[in-house]
């Protein structure tokens, strides 16, 4: 699946690049970030 799919469904990758993005994720693409993280923690601790 394309990333760009993945973040407009809700999917979750191992890997991302969000281009478009030089410095800082903004938008839906933040969302998706930060739910990953979020995910990341809530599983690993």
């Amino acid at each position: 699946m394309h990333q760009k799919a993945a973040v407009d469904k809700g999917v979750q990758l191992n890997y991302y690049v969000y281009l478009g993005h030089f410095h800082n994720v903004l938008g839906p693409d933040r969302a998706h970030l930060m739910e990953k993280i979020t995910n990341y923690f809530l599983e690993k601790l």
